[in-house]
């Protein structure tokens, strides 16, 4: 009884994923937000439409409605020079002049663009669909398909998704890729000698885990992914040590019977079974002024000590639950896309986050408020 009912389960949530994609087709595609770089107290926010706009960290108000450009923005970044720096659809890398007003080209690719990233000699990195490209060489590196961390995913010599980027205090480069039901993948590249890092991860099962973020925290880089597909959902935190991959936490689905009636001849009680209990882990981050980590998921934004018993669902702390429109689609797989997409702290602790359809939240341990 209990695999027809799963059965059940799996082709009715399949059903209702498909009847929405057909509801949305003919829906004009809201404008949703890619990105932010906080600049002192302001900040920068990329929106689908190519557009950067800047507003006040402590408002909601804009400072400019718009900062023009000859071609839309789909990356946005700052140097370590703390120059707000963007790469266009032309493939070309601007920094901007905050005196003057205007975009400087510093670097060009023939790829396409996704992601831009200066290690700590302020040397800039443009991540593209062939590959990490040295700007100032011109040279692009692609990774031996050894170095891949999930035997069901080849790349033929090009990513097929844009990955999720972190540069660590070693100037190493953490590319993290979301197959959605197919799990993840993640390289490391040393920016400084230019070459790939072999990674271990037989401890963590990359096939069963997505890629949303990573941060750091005490040496040690820390990466979250997770997934909902059909009507299971789980999640996952990592701890890299030395280049070898740890297991944080776990979070997966469990199995759930649910009263649903009685038969009226036997008496018989029904159950149906369902499964619950699942976080579909999206973005971490990492508070230096209280040494915890957070988290978001599905069920809010949870914070962990970071010597807790993390592996432990329990000692997470739910600090935040916002209430954020979720979209559909997700590319391999039948579910939700993760619909928080980076978090960070400012200096002063405010925790700051991006939600794809509500704009830029920015919470302060008392009040939240968004900037769209």
């Amino acid at each position: 009884m209990s695999l027809f009912y799963r059965t059940l389960v799996l082709l009715s949530a399949w059903m209702q994923t498909v009847f929405q994609l057909y509801a949305q087709a003919d829906q004009p595609k809201p404008t949703t937000y890619s990105d932010f770089v906080i600049d002192g107290n302001q900040v920068w926010l990329l929106n689908s439409k190519g557009f950067v706009m800047v507003g006040n960290l402590h408002s909601e108000n804009y400072v400019d409605s718009t900062i023009a450009t000859d071609a839309p923005i789909i990356a946005l970044t700052k140097d370590r020079k703390e120059n707000i720096v963007i790469g266009d659809s032309s493939h070309t890398i601007r920094q901007y002049d905050n005196q003057q007003k205007v975009w400087l080209t510093i670097g060009r690719t023939t790829n396409k663009l996704t992601n831009i990233i200066f290690n700590s000699h302020n040397t800039c990195f443009g991540v593209t669909n062939l590959g990490i490209v040295d700007i100032e060489t011109g040279k692009c590196y692609f990774p031996a398909d050894s170095l891949s961390e999930n035997s069901y995913v080849r790349y033929k010599n090009g990513w097929f998704h844009a990955p999720t980027c972190f540069i660590d205090h070693q100037d190493k480069l953490w590319l993290g890729f979301d197959h959605g039901e197919w799990g993840g993948d993640v390289f490391a590249f040393d920016t400084r000698k230019k070459t790939f890092i072999p990674l271990k991860t037989a401890a963590v099962n990359m096939a069963m885990n997505p890629v949303d973020g990573f941060c750091e925290a005490e040496g040690h880089v820390y990466m979250s992914g997770g997934l909902s597909h059909i009507s299971l959902t789980h999640g996952s935190i990592v701890k890299f040590t030395d280049n070898v991959a740890y297991s944080i936490l776990e979070s997966k689905d469990v199995e759930t019977p649910v009263n649903v009636g009685s038969d009226k001849l036997t008496g018989k009680v029904e159950k149906w079974i369902t499964w619950t209990g699942g976080h579909q882990i999206g973005p971490i981050t990492y508070n230096a002024l209280n040494n915890c980590l957070y988290f978001y998921s599905q069920n809010g934004i949870f914070r962990g000590r970071l010597k807790a018993t993390l592996g432990d669902i329990n000692q997470w702390k739910n600090v935040l639950k916002p209430q954020l429109k979720w979209g559909s689609g997700r590319h391999n797989a039948v579910g939700s896309p993760m619909n928080v997409l980076k978090m960070e702290f400012t200096p002063n602790g405010a925790l700051v986050f991006l939600a794809e359809y509500d704009g830029l939240g920015i919470y302060d341990g008392k009040s939240l408020h968004f900037i769209r």
